[in-house]
């Protein structure tokens, strides 16, 4: 059976010898050190930074891997058919655009333009959202929704005992929804263009 030492214990023979450990094992050892020191710093933090913490890494994850499939496509069109509010609400009107973008784009069915900062830090003020067309949303989608004569992207949240609309930018407080009938969701977010 083969045995590996654990890094406190491999530091110590590397002393001995007057080495440095990742001699030892012909392997950088300071992305260990650093992998090592986040875990106890995180669990420092209060679940609400913890959160903050995950969403922020998993967003950096993704787009690593957006990053890492990412191909040289030639210039395209995309229509954009509005705009949404990341912020407190963005009236409904007819304002069709147009943008230029080169990449690959997934399937959807429309663009939209956000305006505001309530969405942040995953969307961004002036960025474009592209939606799959859907009635239905599952909790934690992004979504774009029609309250009130109005039209959002948020997070959409539902529980046996209420349905509200979240910002991600804790400075804003959530929509609730529940008893408004105006309230429908018109899509689900799938990506955003990123030029």
């Amino acid at each position: 059976m083969k045995y590996t030492p654990k890094l406190p214990i491999l530091e110590k023979i590397a002393a001995l010898f007057k080495v440095q450990a990742n001699d030892l094992l012909q392997y950088d050892l300071s992305r260990l050190d650093k992998s090592r020191d986040i875990l106890p710093m995180y669990t420092q933090l209060v679940p609400e930074r913890q959160q903050h913490v995950y969403e922020v890494v998993a967003q950096e994850l993704q787009q690593q891997r957006d990053a890492a499939k990412a191909v040289e496509l030639p210039l395209e069109i995309l229509n954009i058919a509005g705009v949404a509010s990341a912020g407190t609400g963005e009236e409904l009107v007819d304002e069709r655009d147009q943008i230029n973008y080169r990449g690959q784009l997934p399937k959807l069915d429309f663009a939209i333009k956000i305006n505001g900062d309530s969405m942040e830090p995953r969307f961004h003020d002036q960025q474009v959202a592209l939606v799959k067309k859907a009635f239905e949303a599952e909790n934690g989608q992004i979504v774009i929704a029609y309250v009130d004569g109005c039209s959002y992207i948020k997070q959409f949240e539902q529980t046996e005992r209420t349905c509200r609309l979240i910002s991600l930018n804790r400075k804003y407080a959530p929509i609730e929804v529940q008893d408004n009938p105006s309230f429908q969701i018109k899509g689900i977010v799938v990506g955003t263009l990123s030029n």
